[in-house]
């Protein structure tokens, strides 16, 4: 059983007032939030919020009663999650409100913020990560081309006006991916009559910016002692871009890196998130490998990759990630064709930005592997020497026998 779930097992019946907000109920909002429940919840702040077994259920029925995957990398387990959750003593005394979502293909927009009430009138202000929309899979890459996201703006104006329509209680804003760069941007740039409300904010797993000002600001430094960034050791996402270093890293239960993004495989102990002393040598090599290719694209190359990434996905003519799975032969070879359909300079163009990674991800590689080394050497020694002077000792007993 994956960890998340765990949680939901073991203190689902404990309320919150009996077990207060902890970081694994950060991570299951934020899980529960990649359902589409705007079809079912309330849409806007003036409506009346939903207890969220109530919505669980409705989804269940729009879902043709049973679960269903998100798309290609959201898989059934979303929906599992949110059924286990709705049955739970802890969870369906939240409230849901302000499912608030945005999608565009030109501009090209994901975005998706909702709002969960907790009973003392806490407001977890949560912000969706990538969905599996090919137009969300591109406005990422519009973070390196053009500093920030459209949903960058849309998420500290939803931020604002929650502060605006809902006047009691304090916040806690949270994201996961595409949506912990989401949390964090509204909160640095939203009122600051909604950043003071601010009790917590999460930022898990989500890339950096486009630069490093930030950390530079006012409301970075305002925001830091309520701040709560994590990532797993054996990190990816989070490594890229202009990131700060507050974070903590996080055991998974996955090895890949990749797939150690996945938010139900976060290892807990008493709804506590399990902390590790650093990035482990694969997170390390992600870190210096991945993170100066993308720094070091320029403004002229954020265009060309931004232009060609748009025209290429728009050209496989899907929607999302499990369209093209199902459609693979067309999508492909609509792809190919909108590959086709630049001039030889624009390919050669796109091909330079990643020239000389190779290079990059081998000295990453060897870089790590030379600091790891003598710190594994060492360990081996200690366990060698060890073992050593038990022998001795036991020598030692038996010569004193004989």
């Amino acid at each position: 059983m994956r960890p998340l779930m765990e949680y939901i097992r073991d203190f689902g019946h404990l309320t919150f007032e009996e077990k207060p907000f902890c970081d694994m109920d950060n991570i299951a909002l934020c899980e529960a939030f990649y359902m589409d429940i705007e079809r079912a919840a309330p849409n806007h702040f003036e409506d009346e919020p939903m207890p969220f077994d109530e919505m669980a259920r409705k989804m269940f029925e729009l879902n043709g009663n049973k679960n269903v995957p998100m798309g290609l990398i959201l898989d059934k387990s979303v929906s599992e999650v949110v059924m286990a959750m709705g049955k739970t003593k802890r969870f369906a005394e939240v409230k849901v409100t302000a499912c608030h979502a945005v999608y565009s293909v030109d501009p090209p927009i994901q975005f998706d913020a909702g709002t969960f009430i907790l009973p003392d009138g806490t407001k977890v202000i949560t912000y969706r990560g990538t969905d599996d929309t090919l137009v969300g899979w591109y406005e990422d890459t519009m973070i390196m081309t053009n500093k920030k996201m459209p949903s960058n703006d849309l998420a500290a104006e939803y931020l604002t006006e929650a502060d605006e329509k809902l006047k009691d209680g304090g916040f806690i804003v949270t994201g996961h991916s595409k949506g912990g760069n989401l949390a964090l941007y509204a909160a640095l740039n939203c009122s600051q009559s909604a950043r003071d409300r601010i009790v917590t904010l999460y930022n898990n797993d989500g890339p950096g910016f486009a630069d490093y000002d930030y950390l530079d600001s006012k409301a970075y430094k305002e925001l830091l002692p309520r701040y709560k960034h994590f990532m797993p050791s054996n990190g990816f996402f989070g490594l890229m871009l202009a990131y700060d270093n507050d974070y903590e890293t996080i055991k998974s239960s996955r090895l890949l890196p990749p797939l150690a993004h996945d938010l139900t495989s976060w290892k807990h102990k008493d709804g506590e998130l399990m902390v590790t002393d650093g990035l482990s040598p694969m997170g390390k090599i992600n870190d210096r490998a991945f993170n100066p290719i993308f720094m070091n694209i320029n403004e002229e190359q954020g265009e060309v990759f931004g232009k060609v990434a748009y025209t290429v996905l728009q050209g496989t003519g899907q929607k999302g990630l499990l369209d093209v799975a199902k459609n693979a032969p067309s999508a492909l070879s609509g792809a190919a064709q909108a590959w086709n359909s630049f001039d030889d300079e624009t390919k050669e163009s796109f091909k330079d930005i990643f020239k000389g990674s190779k290079d990059v991800v081998i000295l990453a590689i060897r870089t790590v592997r030379e600091e790891t080394m003598p710190v594994f050497s060492q360990r081996v020694n200690n366990v060698v020497r060890m073992f050593t002077d038990l022998r001795q000792k036991e020598f030692a007993k038996i010569k004193a026998t004989a």
